[in-house]
């Protein structure tokens, strides 16, 4: 059945940003994905091409269009498969793009990088949305951890619904069939390890005190290091909850 199965399309947009835990759920249960490496010029597919989209994080701005032109037209596809209710799931930059591209805004955020745990609350729609109900998401019904690493943020695109928010930054919405979350469940300990020292180097680089201290950095490291299987369940448990509401490959989770 698999071999008439459309793939996962999961876009990559930075090599020090891979489909992590996501690609590693995908190969368990054994749904058919594939690399889209925008960044290095391969195209994005047709419709008929593909079952779902991931679109992962990456190191540039949604708005950094200048400097990185395919970013125009993946917001273009992006738009136009949200209109045609295809099922998208944006992480991080994935997350901003498709805000941006449904008529919100990306831009940094005022206060500096979000990082580490903080806490996701969630509001009163997400309890009738099919993936944020799902069972083994949450922390207490009213929270969700994951680890977040960004330091841009997005409004809410015309027609979202907004489903979670940290004290900083909204961190969940939907529109149609599209799914935008600011967090990374897709990121493994090691991942984040090195994201957090990308963002210490870009700040040491244009001379800016690094948000977080030595001390800081290394005890975060350390409870992501410790968390990772927790992490992992949850990461997969919201994978699973997405594909079930994908016609197409809810059979490779219901079993």
């Amino acid at each position: 059945m698999e071999g008439s199965v459309l793939p996962v399309v999961v876009i990559q947009h930075s090599p020090n940003v891979p489909a992590g835990l996501l690609g590693n759920f995908l190969d368990e249960k054994k749904i058919p994905w594939k690399y889209v490496k925008i960044y290095a010029g391969e195209s994005l597919p047709a419709r008929h091409e593909f079952s779902a989209v991931v679109s992962l994080g990456g190191i540039m701005g949604a708005y950094d269009e200048e400097e990185f032109p395919w970013l125009i037209d993946e917001k273009k596809w992006l738009a136009a498969n949200t209109r045609e209710n295809a099922p998208i799931l944006g992480i991080c930059l994935g997350c901003q793009l498709l805000a941006d591209a449904l008529g919100g805004k990306a831009y940094r955020t005022p206060s500096g990088h979000e990082l580490g745990f903080p806490s996701i609350q969630l509001n009163d729609a997400a309890s009738s949305d099919p993936v944020l109900s799902a069972p083994g998401i949450d922390v207490n019904s009213k929270s969700l951890e994951y680890v977040l690493c960004h330091g841009d943020t997005w409004d809410l695109p015309p027609g979202g619904t907004l489903l979670a928010s940290s004290d900083r930054c909204p961190q969940v919405f939907r529109l149609n069939a599209a799914l935008g979350v600011q967090f990374h469940p897709e990121a493994t300990a090691d991942m984040f390890t090195n994201w957090l020292q990308s963002v210490r180097d870009s700040y040491v680089k244009s001379g800016r005190v690094p948000p977080l201290t030595d001390d800081q950095e290394a005890a975060l490291n350390q409870r992501t290091q410790s968390s990772e299987p927790e992490l992992k369940k949850r990461a997969y448990a919201l994978f699973t909850a997405w594909i079930r509401t994908i016609p197409t490959l809810k059979h490779f989770v219901e079993h």
